[in-house]
């Protein structure tokens, strides 16, 4: 679910302000930050994977999240059928990646997004993918258009995972949760003991992280400039999270919403489950 922008921007706007979206100005306060996040994203789908800038961003997060779980497989105790959740998956280039490079590790993939028009990229994606013989194993990749935070709630199949995911991925969603100590929980409980979590987000311990997204983004982004580590053991430990290990092994480079031309350093967390 990381976020640029949407296509009918100037070129100037777009270069300014890669995480906008086009019709800010109807939101309101009547949607909860959830509900929003998930119509700007049904929004910005259909042009997700054409636009360079969006495409070389989510490659990055998510060849940032598999080098970190590279080192994560090899001290996992159990390394064959992996049941793994990629949390926020967007349009799937991290879940796609990851069944690549992965396969014979992986039992399932759950792919979770709130957003419909994200998990319908995944699907068409996936499927020119088997179309052009680029990938087996599509059975492995289970889509789901759900808020995990609400799942229990409707009774959605997603919660017979809880106590037995392996691995849960997650490329810059974070950042637009409500109340991450909260939901760092509400992971914890779908991890199966000794389960591993594995994110990334913005590092606010870096100078001008709050300067990626733009300035009106002011609901869609609760945790502007993303997390310090600090903040990030914290919570993890009130998790139950352990043996926590912070890389700033992603980085991008575009305009801040002050018009400043900057790199952008992101950090990949992992943490285990106790």
């Amino acid at each position: 679910m990381s976020s640029h922008c949407t296509h009918n921007l100037t070129s100037e706007e777009h270069s300014q302000c890669p995480h906008s979206h086009h019709n800010h100005h109807h939101h309101g306060n009547d949607l909860s930050v959830a509900e929003l996040n998930s119509k700007t994203f049904d929004q910005m789908a259909l042009n997700w994977d054409t636009n360079p800038s969006k495409a070389e961003f989510s490659r990055r997060v998510a060849h940032g999240i598999r080098d970190v779980f590279r080192g994560v497989l090899e001290k996992m105790n159990q390394k064959q059928d992996l049941l793994i959740m990629d949390f926020g998956c967007g349009t799937g280039t991290l879940s796609l990646l990851f069944l690549n490079e992965f396969k014979e590790y992986i039992k399932r993939i759950d792919a979770v997004d709130m957003s419909e028009g994200m998990i319908s990229q995944l699907k068409e994606k996936k499927s020119k993918l088997i179309q052009e013989g680029l990938l087996e194993g599509d059975d492995k990749i289970i889509s789901h258009v759900i808020d995990l935070a609400l799942a229990e709630t409707v009774n959605h199949p997603i919660v017979e995972n809880k106590g037995k995911c392996n691995v849960i991925i997650s490329g810059m969603v974070f950042h637009h949760l409500e109340n991450v100590p909260e939901k760092m929980k509400l992971l914890a409980s779908y991890l199966a003991p000794g389960g591993v979590l594995i994110f990334t987000d913005l590092d606010k311990d870096q100078e001008h992280s709050d300067k990626f997204h733009c300035k009106h983004m002011t609901h869609e982004v609760p945790y502007k400039g993303g997390f310090s580590s600090n903040e990030i053991s914290q919570w993890l430990k009130e998790a139950h999270f352990v043996d926590e290990e912070f890389s700033r092994n992603v980085t991008t480079s575009k305009k801040g919403n002050d018009g400043i031309e900057r790199e952008f350093i992101l950090m990949t967390t992992s943490a285990s489950k106790h």
